[in-house]
């Protein structure tokens, strides 16, 4: 039996809404993930204008991390995966969300068609290293889990302006309207949510999304976001906890987690070479259909 399993309230609000909150017991060091990865964006000089660069940046880093090894391995997070997908647990990314609110991305559904054989069997679990806010927080849109793609695309645009080589789903609202019925997903630090694959969520402020429809420039902004992540020290200032971050910088992670059966294309970890397979979590890895490499330990 396990420490932190579902209890009976959490299996019926996930069927229906398609998340659960939870938080990381208080004796977890969320001070030394924020050290490790804060130090480690200051090194790799972060800010840079390369998507790729920041994507090797901040995907896959339970690999040569240990702070973030170790919270892969929290049984906070592994056993209420358990009960969703079985004894035997891989991650297959790890992605650390860092910037302020325009830096999020729009309606999506993390069904990874391009990239796993069975996007279905598979569950993300999102962390919040620092404090979400209303203005910056990720956004659910409950029970949408269990809607079909017609009734999806009758809600939103589907987005089609954009290369999307994990062939993930994304949207845009059809309007400059608030979407009905989303609900703003507001988390300390150490709270993490846990949630289906196939709901349809945003990490981009809805005001700032609403303001985009309407053709609102937002280039001043993330120019000026860049500006401040260069100043000397700013970085490795917050990672030692003498500078606290500013109230719109959202850093958060995401653990994708899949039973071993599901097959992952190498394709999925091409940006991140040397970091670029499958890691076990717990268990065994049978049916052995994916390469593993070992993680950081504890």
């Amino acid at each position: 039996m396990t420490i932190y399993g579902l209890t009976p309230e959490e299996r019926e609000t996930y069927d229906r809404k398609g998340f659960i909150y939870r938080s990381l017991p208080p004796s977890f060091d969320m001070d030394a993930v924020r050290h490790g990865l804060f130090n480690e964006l200051a090194w790799a000089n972060f800010a840079k204008n390369n998507s790729l660069a920041r994507l090797y940046v901040t995907r896959n880093r339970h690999f040569d991390l240990k702070a973030i090894a170790g919270l892969c391995q929290e049984r906070a997070i592994l056993d209420p995966s358990e009960d969703f997908l079985g004894p035997n647990l891989l991650t297959w990314r790890t992605h650390v969300f860092f910037g302020p609110a325009s830096y999020g991305i729009d309606w999506h559904r993390d069904m990874y068609w391009g990239l796993l054989s069975d996007p279905y069997k598979q569950v993300t679990v999102h962390i919040a290293i620092t404090p979400s806010t209303e203005d910056n927080c990720l956004c659910m849109l409950p029970g949408s889990h269990k809607m079909t793609c017609e009734e999806v695309e009758a809600a939103f645009n589907v987005r089609k302006d954009r290369d999307n080589h994990e062939q993930a789903p994304m949207y845009l609202a059809r309007d400059d309207s608030p979407v009905q019925g989303a609900e703003k997903v507001l988390l300390k630090t150490g709270d993490f949510i846990i949630f289906h694959p196939n709901i349809v969520h945003t990490s981009k402020n809805l005001d700032m999304a609403a303001a985009e429809l309407k053709g609102k420039p937002r280039e001043g902004f993330l120019e000026s976001y860049k500006t401040m992540l260069n100043k000397t020290n700013f970085l490795t200032s917050v990672a030692s906890g003498s500078v606290t971050p500013p109230p719109w910088l959202r850093v958060a992670m995401a653990i994708r987690i899949i039973p071993p059966e599901v097959e992952v294309q190498l394709e999925a970890m091409a940006r991140t070479k040397g970091r670029d397979r499958c890691s076990l979590l717990q268990g065994s890895n049978e049916p052995p259909v994916n390469e593993l490499l070992p993680m950081m330990t504890r």
